[in-house]
């Protein structure tokens, strides 16, 4: 595969750049491949700029509304262009396309330019993007057993979720004690997902009094959006309470949880199974498709989560009384640890390299 260019279409969300960079890695270090990115200017510039050469799209999210539609039509079809551009002057082997908003203009373009595609679905129902692509694309790569349903059986091939391979579990204890927390204390993760989670945030911060008088420690990654009303609001809270707006050592902090709290995105998912830690799961009420939800409910159905609706949120005790219940049972703990291990599948980066690969040498 050498002097062989992969093009990854991702964007929007860490959730579909994440397990971009992942493959990317792998396609870089093992596969000896030239790797560029295409997206919007959103999170890809902290996320992937400084890692990979990265064309910016004006790109952005389609209004429901119709009376707000032409904006992001009009930059839609500058994308496109853009894209036809980009890909005519870079004659990439392969367009890896990772979903969400931003890949869908690459991904015309590659199709219209008759450049193989792949395909990488990462949540269990496909997203618009991905769905409307799969007719063009010679592999569609999918996380879960159940998303097969939706594809061509013949060019489907299940991977798993690609995880960064920064993350990397830790001891416990070791993990507490390089965070300055009690290494025998029950402690709780709460994450947001790469953009925060604002009535998540509201309603910890609520009930924080409480799990502290438990003697629960509490690590709150808010986003960086939050941080500093969370952080005024929190400056007299004392130590055994943790509050970031974001972290490049997630690893640490999943390593020392012993129960998190978060939003239901694959990526999220993928990265709580690597763990085998036990959640519950509060999905994104927007999201389209309701995909979230549909992953929380898997989780649940396989014993790794607890769900609750974004609506729970208004009464925050019921969160805290299905944290505290949670956590003053060890066996249920441990079973659910045991269930979130058994849904993470092994090597997902280096199956999607592989499947690539042999795109491009077709």
């Amino acid at each position: 595969m050498s002097q062989k260019r992969v093009l990854f279409a991702a964007g929007g969300t860490g959730g579909h750049i994440f397990p971009a960079l992942a493959i990317a890695e792998v396609l870089q270090r093992e596969k000896k491949a030239e790797v560029l990115f295409i997206g919007g200017k959103d999170m890809e510039l902290s996320l992937i700029a400084p890692h990979y050469p990265l064309m910016m799209l004006p790109v952005m999210p389609m209004k429901r509304f119709p009376s707000l539609i032409c904006k992001p039509l009009l930059a839609f079809l500058k994308s496109i262009i853009l894209s036809l551009l980009f890909l005519f002057k870079e004659h990439p082997s392969v367009v890896v396309g990772m979903g969400g908003y931003p890949s869908l203009p690459p991904l015309l373009a590659a199709a219209f330019l008759r450049i193989p595609i792949v395909i990488h679905e990462q949540n269990i129902i496909p997203g618009r993007v991905n769905k409307l692509l799969a007719y063009f694309a010679k592999k569609i790569l999918i996380s879960f057993p159940e998303t097969a349903s939706f594809f061509p059986p013949s060019r489907t091939k299940l991977v798993g979720l690609p995880i960064r391979s920064s993350l990397r579990k830790i001891d416990k204890t070791i993990a507490r004690q390089k965070l300055k927390l009690t290494p025998s204390a029950p402690t709780i993760l709460i994450s947001g997902g790469s953009r925060g989670a604002l009535s998540l945030n509201k309603a910890i911060v609520e009930i924080l009094p409480l799990l502290l008088k438990e003697g629960i420690q509490v690590m709150h990654i808010c986003g960086l959006a939050h941080y500093q009303q969370f952080k005024e609001s929190t400056q007299n809270i004392d130590d055994r309470y943790l509050l970031l707006p974001f972290t490049s050592e997630m690893h640490l902090f999943y390593s020392a949880a012993d129960l998190c709290i978060s939003r239901a995105g694959a990526s999220t998912l993928a990265e709580l199974s690597f763990f085998a830690l036990p959640s519950i799961l509060i999905p994104y009420p927007y999201a389209i498709a309701q995909h979230q939800f549909l992953n929380a409910l898997l989780f649940q159905k396989r014993g790794a989560s607890r769900v609750l609706l974004n609506e729970a949120l208004g009464e925050p005790r019921k969160l805290y009384e299905e944290i505290s219940h949670l956590l003053s049972s060890p066996q249920q703990l441990e079973k659910m640890s045991a269930s979130a291990r058994s849904l993470y599948l092994p090597g997902a980066s280096l199956e999607a390299a592989n499947e690539i690969e042999e795109v491009i040498r077709r």
